[in-house]
C-alpha cells in the first residue's frame, strides 16, 4: 500500500456484515432516520443487482446497531442477501444535527455530472452535446 495511506491515524473500523452474521438482522433504524422509502429501496436494490458497488458505500452505524446512514442500501442488499461494509462509530460520537447535516448537504448527480463524466471519457456525442449547451447558452433539464 502507498506510504502515505499507512501514515494516516486510523479513526474508524469498517466491518464485513454477511447474512450469516449474528447481527445481519440486528442492524436497525435509528429513530432519528427519515421513514424509509421502498421506491428508493426498490432503485437501490435494482442498482445493486446490476453492479454491485457496496464495497464503495457508506453505511453507518453506532454500537447498538442503529443505522446513522445507509437504511435505504441496508435494506435493500438485506432483500437481495448481500453483505455490506459498514463503519462502527460509537453512540455518544454524534447527535440528531449530525444526522441531519449528513442528509442534507449530499447532492446527486444531475444531468451535466454525466455529460462531463462522458467528456472526459472521449464520448465524441457527449462533447457534441457540452458543446452546444455552452454555446447556446442553455440550462438543461430532465
Amino acid at each position: 500500500m502507498n506510504t502515505f495511506i499507512e501514515q494516516l491515524e486510523v479513526v474508524n473500523q469498517i466491518r464485513l456484515v454477511t447474512p450469516d452474521s449474528p447481527i445481519y438482522w440486528r442492524i436497525q433504524s435509528s429513530d432519528i432516520n427519515r421513514d424509509k422509502k421502498e421506491i428508493h429501496i426498490k432503485n437501490l436494490r435494482r442498482s445493486l443487482l446490476k453492479t454491485n458497488a457496496l464495497r464503495l458505500s457508506n453505511i453507518v452505524m453506532d454500537n447498538d446497531f442503529k443505522l446513522i446512514e445507509g437504511q435505504h442500501l441496508v435494506n435493500a442488499a438485506r432483500e437481495l442477501n448481500l453483505s455490506f461494509p459498514i463503519k462502527v462509530v460509537d453512540k455518544k460520537d454524534y447527535n440528531e444535527k449530525d444526522i441531519v447535516a449528513i442528509n442534507t448537504t449530499r447532492k446527486n448527480w444531475d444531468l451535466m455530472d454525466y455529460c462531463d463524466l462522458y467528456v472526459k471519457k472521449g464520448y465524441k456525442s457527449y462533447m457534441g452535446f457540452q458543446n452546444y449547451i455552452e454555446t447556446q447558452r442553455i440550462t438543461p433539464h430532465v
